[in-house]
């Protein structure tokens, strides 16, 4: 059956095992390493749960645009489902983010992002450096209970929102 042009087909079983590495590999690169380890001097410590990303309620669309490969352009989107910020009282973190992916407009493997690592909290804003691969470091704004993170964490630009709020 041939598509017509107001549907398409799905992608070939080799694009979405690309795509998938693409994205998969951008994730990985995305973290990073290196803190003194020392604790925080004050802490908001506790789990945040992502309430929403890149300006609206989850699930919400963190990357939506062509991406380009030598095996052929494709177009990706990215929608974050579900995420956790878990600050501890150690000066650590840990954070995941559950991301739905569509290449081509089909469904993709879904791609789950972790990072661990220390933060540093000064008065309304608290820095994070990964632990998990070298060079990521990033921060966010600390109001009450909430926590703004702007970053790439797709790895496929540009860097959005994430905001968490506190349990």
């Amino acid at each position: 059956m041939r598509p017509t042009p107001n549907s398409f087909a799905p992608p070939s079983s080799r694009r979405l095992r690309l795509a998938a590495l693409v994205l998969a590999t951008a994730l990985v690169a995305a973290v990073g390493c290196g803190d003194d380890g020392s604790a925080p001097s004050e802490g908001p410590a506790g789990i945040y749960r992502l309430e929403s990303a890149a300006g609206g309620p989850l699930p919400a669309t963190v990357f939506d645009g062509t991406v380009e490969s030598s095996e052929g352009d494709f177009h990706l989107r990215v929608v974050a489902l579900e995420g956790s910020l878990e600050l501890r009282q150690d000066g650590h973190y840990e954070h995941r983010i559950r991301h739905a992916v569509f290449v081509d407009g089909a469904p993709a493997p879904e791609a789950r992002w972790t990072d661990r690592g220390g933060y540093r909290v000064d008065a309304d804003s608290v820095r994070f450096t990964s632990e998990y691969i070298e060079g990521v470091a990033f921060a966010g704004g600390l109001a009450e209970d909430r926590i703004e993170t702007i970053a790439d964490y797709t790895h496929e630009g540009p860097a959005v929102s994430y905001r968490y709020a506190r349990e």
